[in-house]
């Protein structure tokens, strides 16, 4: 299949390709231009590139987590109704937030909030999120 560019035809993956490259660099633009991350509170870094190794579902998680507006989360459910508490389901003491992810006395880790970041394949693997394709949750 061809695609027009201008007056010239391209091929459905150099099209896929510009487009992908197109929608990488405004995002990138666009997080560069926000100022503080209410998770962070802090201009976010940049993501580590190795979360592109991730399948999407887990890089959504990790997205959703970096905002707060997750449904991993139970403070997010109960926001939404759909949860009946916003408490850690580990702990059962503490809102269940991002920043509470990773200081719960009841699953306790080395990593911090801003490894969602700098280590995002770490975080996938403590929050059991799916590390390959094959692993990925179909529904």
């Amino acid at each position: 299949e061809q695609h027009l560019q201008g007056n010239q035809s391209i091929s459905t993956d150099e099209y896929k390709q510009k487009n992908k490259a197109i929608h990488t660099e405004t995002v990138r633009e666009t997080i560069l231009s926000y100022n503080t991350n209410k998770v962070l509170n802090e201009r976010p870094p940049e993501i580590n590139i190795s979360e592109s190794q991730l399948p999407r579902r887990s890089r959504t998680t990790l997205a959703q987590l970096r905002s707060s507006y997750s449904p991993f989360l139970n403070t997010y459910l109960h926001r939404i109704n759909r949860a009946e508490n916003p408490l850690c389901p580990h702990c059962n003491t503490e809102e269940h937030t991002t920043c509470h992810l990773f200081n719960c006395q009841q699953n306790p880790t080395n990593l911090t909030v801003k490894d969602l970041w700098d280590k995002p394949i770490k975080v996938a693997e403590f929050l059991h999120l799916a590390m390959n394709e094959e692993e990925e949750d179909p529904g």
